[in-house]
């Protein structure tokens, strides 16, 4: 995009091979690499199987008084969805409200629930699948290598969140809004995983 002059701004040296950008470069450094490989087979429909992972407390508070970051990421295309919470105790009710939105919104049913978050574990969260007749698949806290796959996505969400934030220089109290940017463009973006569909598309 930068070559062809499709975007301004992109600040990244073209001389070498491949191209550099300190942003990426900052933006994506990790201490412990997430393994690309993924466990089982994909879903074959929309809402089939949705993996749940919530990130925080963040640094600084956010401006819009938010402290974690819940992705929802959709086994079948990929589509994921960045909620900002302003507490870990809303997660649930937050999750909630998501699948109403999408339930009514899509005409599809829920199917398969994954969460590795301790405060999804909740009777209130096994009397609300049960009435809706979602299996919740859980792992034990700690245990990521279970749910890698959405693992995976909440690490690319936050490596363009963060690289976005890098890039422009901007307060790091608008965190949340980067990571619902990152989200955004991420459904916008084609996958060879998904045969060069985006997960908008699917």
């Amino acid at each position: 995009m930068a070559r062809k002059g499709a975007v301004k701004g992109m600040n990244i040296d073209l001389s070498s091979s491949p191209a550099k950008c300190n942003a990426c470069i900052l933006g994506k450094q990790t201490r412990i690499p997430v393994p690309k490989v993924r466990e089982g087979e994909r879903a074959n429909r929309l809402f089939e199987r949705v993996f749940v992972d919530l990130c925080g407390p963040m640094q600084p508070v956010s401006s819009s008084g938010n402290l974690y970051s819940m992705n929802i990421m959709d086994d079948f295309s990929n589509y994921v969805w960045s909620l900002p919470l302003t507490s870990k105790g809303d997660a649930a009710s937050e999750l909630q409200k998501w699948h109403r939105t999408i339930e009514n919104q899509s005409g599809l049913k829920l199917k398969i629930l994954v969460t590795d978050n301790g405060k999804l574990v909740l009777k209130s969260m096994t009397d609300w699948c049960s009435q809706f007749g979602i299996v919740h698949h859980w792992t034990a806290p700690y245990t990521s290598a279970q749910n890698r796959h959405a693992e995976r996505m909440h690490r690319t969400l936050h490596d363009k969140a963060r690289v976005m934030h890098l890039s422009c220089n901007a307060p790091a109290s608008l965190w949340d809004k980067f990571c619902a940017t990152s989200s955004y463009l991420t459904n916008l973006t084609s996958s060879s995983s998904l045969q060069n569909h985006t997960p908008f598309e699917l």
